[in-house]
């Protein structure tokens, strides 16, 4: 029974977060609807439970094909995903394969969305030079360490680098 207090918070977010991924992707695309509220949450229980459970699977097996298009197979295999829903729930419906795609990006883009709101995803930002070389007329920048807190005011030449970490529920 621990895998169960390990799992279940996990797969009642992937629910409800696939569920308004649905609910979103139905408002916005003619061709992905559903028959009522008991279609939106079958359907995003069933996406909820292949995302967990079957992707990770998936894509082991594709790992090459992964690898060799750098990861634009990904939305191919999300797109598949979403037609097994589409078959397994009798009062959900897409119009095609493309459709598919297209509403996975869309259901993907809600739940990392939702992900950063919630706090499960953190991103941090960080701003520095790009060269790490001195400016002769400003000193050098990368002597924050000694002034901890310190940050000059951003130039033309700073780039911003973001990190992204996943909280691990405990």
């Amino acid at each position: 029974m621990a895998w169960l207090r390990l799992y279940l918070p996990s797969f009642v977010f992937f629910w409800l977060s696939a569920c308004l991924g649905l609910y979103i992707t139905d408002a916005v695309f003619e061709g992905v609807w559903l028959d009522g509220w008991v279609s939106l949450l079958v359907s995003g229980f069933i996406l909820a439970f292949v995302n967990m459970f079957l992707k990770p699977i998936l894509m082991v097996l594709t790992l090459p094909l992964m690898v060799f298009t750098l990861g634009l197979a990904l939305p191919l295999l999300n797109g598949l995903l979403l037609m097994i829903v589409d078959e397994l729930v009798l009062g959900f419906h897409l119009a095609g394969y493309g459709v598919a795609v297209v509403a996975a990006l869309l259901i993907s883009l809600i739940s990392f969305l939702i992900n950063i709101t919630i706090g499960r995803i953190q991103m941090q930002g960080r701003l520095g030079r790009g060269g790490g070389r001195a400016r002769p007329d400003r000193g050098d920048r990368n002597d924050r360490t000694a002034r901890p807190g310190y940050s000059s005011p951003p130039r033309s030449d700073d780039v911003i680098d973001v990190e992204v970490h996943e909280r691990k529920d405990p």
